[in-house]
């Protein structure tokens, strides 16, 4: 394996041994996991839109069901049960009466047009009528072709860096507690900065700029970290930098106690 990002996770057990012995790696195009029992290696999901460098950021949730991969000029995330999730909530809104109508509505299409081949009132030999026919019977319904598009709507996949217009990313770290991503980047609609993101872990749409200060400035050598006083209740997200021509290294904190940052 190689061009390997140098962050990985220890598989969570499917088994109800509990018994750990998978780890999860990620390359620019894909995600495998490596059973080191046995040393075989298996592709988790093959990226449709891969990476051009090696990640150099790997972060996931705990269930392991969302993550980031990242190099500092470009990300992806990724939820891998969103294709699924969203079939369920489709097929769920269209059971009974909307469901049955749209069976019928639908089921008619190759029917009727059928009949209008086998009808036709022209010269066409019986061969050439049962290649249409047949042709026919392998065409999608209306129907299928509905939901086949619906579904192709919902893609498991978001390019960060042009979904966010953000570069240069610096550090990406996963809130559990909050069900969030922080993304502190350099760069954001092509200018030079520090740029702080926060984004729902299950809806990329849902996100805010915690920061967006545009100083012109590289910054380098940069962490976050969430601390928590659960005696108190406070939680804070502490985020620590240096910057370019500036000779001291700095830290800021934020309150994050509540859901809803100002």
């Amino acid at each position: 394996m190689n061009k390997i990002s140098m962050v990985y996770y220890f598989k969570n057990p499917e088994k109800e041994d509990g018994v750990i012995d998978t780890l999860i790696f990620v390359r620019f195009d894909r995600i495998l996991q490596l059973n080191f029992e046995t040393e075989e290696i298996k592709n988790i999901y093959i990226f449709k839109n891969p990476l051009r460098r090696q990640p150099e950021f790997f972060t996931m949730n705990d269930k392991q069901e969302t993550l980031i991969i990242a190099s500092q000029q470009e990300g992806i995330y990724l939820n891998i049960t969103n294709k699924s999730q969203l079939k369920s909530r489709i097929m769920s809104l269209v059971e009974g009466f909307k469901k049955d109508n749209m069976d019928k509505l639908f089921s008619n299409d190759k029917q009727i047009e059928k009949s209008k081949i086998e009808e036709s009132s022209d010269t066409s030999d019986k061969d050439e009528k049962n290649d249409k026919v047949h042709e026919l019977q392998s065409k999608p319904t209306a129907r299928e072709n509905l939901d086949d598009s619906i579904f192709k709507t919902s893609q498991p996949e978001v390019d960060l860096d042009q979904f966010y217009n953000i570069g240069l990313m610096k550090e990406i770290i996963h809130d559990e507690e909050d069900k969030v991503f922080y993304i502190l980047a350099n760069r954001y609609d092509e200018k030079l900065g520090f740029f702080l993101l926060r984004m729902n872990d299950s809806e990329p749409s849902d996100y805010k700029f915690l920061t967006k200060w545009k100083n012109k400035l590289d910054l380098g050598d940069a962490d976050l970290f969430v601390l928590r006083d659960n005696v108190k209740g406070h939680k804070e997200l502490v985020i620590s930098y240096k910057t370019i021509y500036i000779n001291t290294y700095n830290i800021m904190i934020y309150d994050i106690s509540s859901s809803e940052i100002d």
